[in-house]
């Protein structure tokens, strides 16, 4: 059995700048690995200016990708980062819908501070299925032309 079955790392938000009001959204195409959780670690630095807001995340989640379709599963506001610092979610992704969606939005407040950020996400228990629908089963025949694989965990 190969570990990188179970686990996959991912960048999400490569590391980048956002200016003051201004956001960076990333997409995380989760139920398309079959993963069963994920973590996502987003690392912010230190505030330019003391007093400096911090910055708002939220992690939403639909089965398309249209922006209207997401619903917020939570909302924070980081702590103080005053220091930089890793805001990490664990999320179960068992019965959730297919797509995350990671938004980081500066305070609204931080004139002349800049928001230094990176995410990444580890998508973990992934599931090997057939190659295509033709190498499935579809009636009790049996197919001898199957070539994908099953890892049960």
């Amino acid at each position: 059995m190969n570990p990188k079955d179970h686990a996959q790392d991912q960048p999400v938000i490569h590391p980048q700048t956002v200016a003051s009001n201004g956001s960076v959204t990333a997409l995380i195409d989760w139920g398309n690995k079959s993963a069963g959780y994920a973590t996502i670690r987003v690392n912010i630095a230190s505030e330019l200016n003391t007093n400096a807001d911090p910055p708002v995340l939220t992690l939403a989640e639909a089965d398309v990708t249209a922006a209207t379709s997401f619903a917020t599963l939570t909302a924070t506001s980081s702590p103080d980062n005053t220091n930089p610092f890793q805001q990490v979610y664990h999320v179960d992704l068992r019965g959730r819908k297919r797509y995350g969606k990671l938004t980081v939005a500066a305070a609204g407040n931080d004139t002349n501070d800049e928001l230094t950020i990176s995410a990444n996400a580890t998508l973990y228990h992934m599931r090997v299925g057939p190659n295509s629908t033709t190498d499935m089963i579809a009636t009790g025949e049996a197919n001898t032309n199957a070539t994908g694989s099953v890892t049960v965990i």
